[in-house]
């Protein structure tokens, strides 16, 4: 009795320019060898021959070449040549710190005959003097009562048929308990925005990766596309931001006010939303990283993303006649500061250095924000939450566990 040696399967990517190629590695070791498929045909024709291969002790590696499978499809002609395909592979080798390696193939025809016994998932023949199954046909009919020689009622097929997956960088905003043992994921990815997506069986002691999956985690997540909600199937960490900002708890309320805006101004499921998710990433990041004072980045942050959904704020000019300041009057409803002449009733007359540090925290001057008193500060996250709560037209319900 023969028996097949297990192989460790993973699907990666990586990127040139900003193009996205993705890769599935079979095996280990320090023998590589890169399969190329021929053309218009996708990387898995050849995962049986990179098991085989790998159970032989070889790092194989199946490459979607830009243009083919999962990977990007660029519109510049010259990225289906045969010179850029061999830059890919350099790439690629470079990606996975591979020194040296086998380039090869199989041709269309074999390949595509394995894929679809794999797909067929065809029985082994038959033993030696075993009976032979009949099968049944029009001539036997469909059953109790079925008219002889009609046609064979319709069979279903054993196989439901390829799921599609994407991989994609993303933040987790929120988590709810869906069952006994699954999640409902809301996710703000770098390439389809806001995606909700169920994660089963996270909420077992023995999920392979439920811990990755809470709020502020930073993760690189695989996702097979449903009919209603998508199903994650694979997640590694990026950085667990979850954790350290999970240890303060300036930084937990300030970073929770973040999640909750980035999803109610992220409004569309599936959206791309590449500037919001840059803005979370880079404020999780000042908060973690640069140590900077969990209010002033999350200040910079409401600012941004406002501005970034189409709610810019003016402090510089008058927001209604344009006329350059500096002005006297903030009024959230009309966009900012007001000269006098444009000035509404219930408009708020903040101090100058306000003003100064609410540009500050627009434009990024951190070193005048960090010259800003604290009172000028305390002023300047004022005006800030009155402006979300204006444009978002509701409050935020973390916004009340916040310390200002």
């Amino acid at each position: 009795m023969t028996t097949s040696r297990l192989v460790s399967e993973r699907v990666g990517q990586f990127f040139i320019d900003d193009d996205r190629l993705e890769y599935t590695a079979f095996g280990g070791g320090d023998r590589w060898v890169v399969l190329l498929q021929s053309q218009l045909v996708p990387r898995t024709m050849h995962d049986r021959l990179g098991r085989v291969l790998a159970a032989a002790g070889m790092h194989v590696v199946t490459l979607d070449l830009l243009g083919h499978g999962r990977s990007d499809r660029p519109e510049d002609p010259k990225e289906y040549s045969v010179p850029a395909w061999a830059e890919q592979v350099v790439a690629l080798l470079d990606h996975l710190g591979a020194e040296q390696a086998v380039v090869g193939g199989t041709s269309l025809e074999p390949a595509a005959a394995d894929d679809r016994r794999a797909r067929a998932g065809r029985r082994p023949p038959a033993r030696p003097g075993a009976p032979r199954r009949r099968r049944p046909d029009a001539r036997r009919g469909a059953g109790r009562g079925a008219p002889r020689g009609g046609p064979a009622p319709p069979r279903l097929s054993g196989h439901n048929g390829s799921v599609p997956l994407y991989r994609d960088e993303a933040v987790v905003l929120r988590t709810q308990k869906l069952g006994e043992a699954d999640r409902i994921i809301t996710l703000l990815t770098r390439r389809h925005g806001r995606v909700r997506a169920v994660a089963k069986g996270v909420r077992r002691t023995s999920s392979r990766f439920g811990a990755r999956l809470e709020p502020f985690s930073h993760v690189d997540v695989q996702l097979a596309e449903a009919r209603s909600l998508d199903v994650i199937t694979q997640a590694e960490t990026l950085e667990p931001y979850a954790s350290r900002v999970g240890a303060d708890y300036a930084a937990y309320t300030a970073g929770t006010v973040m999640l909750e805006t980035a999803e109610r101004l992220v409004t569309e499921d599936k959206e791309p939303a590449v500037q919001q998710y840059l803005l979370l990433v880079g404020a999780l990041r000042a908060m973690c990283d640069a140590g900077r004072p969990p209010a002033q980045v999350l200040d910079a942050f409401l600012l941004r993303s406002l501005a970034v959904a189409g709610y810019a704020p003016s402090f510089d000019g008058c927001a209604r006649c344009g006329l350059e300041g500096p002005h006297v009057a903030f009024n959230p409803s009309a966009g900012g500061m007001l000269c006098s002449d444009c000035r509404l009733p219930g408009s708020a007359r903040p101090a100058s250095e306000t003003v100064r540090v609410l540009g500050a925290l627009l434009s990024g001057d951190w070193a005048t924000v960090g010259a800003t008193e604290e009172r000028h500060l305390r002023e300047a996250s004022t005006l800030v939450a009155a402006y979300l709560a204006w444009h978002l037209e509701r409050g935020l319900k973390s916004l009340t566990h916040l310390q200002r």
